[in-house]
């Protein structure tokens, strides 16, 4: 819904950028949002343990940029394995 909009409303909805670039008038924004899932882990079978798997830490990220032309929104693109 921010394509087409001016960029004061991408500020207003999105806050700061966590990065920034501009290139001959093309202002490009970007946007990182970051968490750690934990995928629990299972018990092992028997006095040993076999088998048990510990929780594992998986790391997910998605970056949103959008590029700014002549003050108003005009795309953007998505990065990461936790855009959508």
């Amino acid at each position: 819904p921010l394509v087409g909009q001016p960029e004061q409303m991408l500020l207003l909805t999105m806050g700061v950028p966590t990065r920034s670039y501009d290139a001959d008038g093309v202002k490009f924004l970007a946007y990182d949002e970051r968490r750690v899932d934990i995928i629990p882990g299972t018990p092992g079978v028997g006095i040993w343990r076999a088998g048990a798997m510990p929780p594992q830490p998986i790391e997910r990220w998605c970056e949103t940029t959008f590029q700014v032309v002549q003050g108003t929104v005009r795309s953007f693109t998505l990065r990461g394995n936790a855009c959508g």
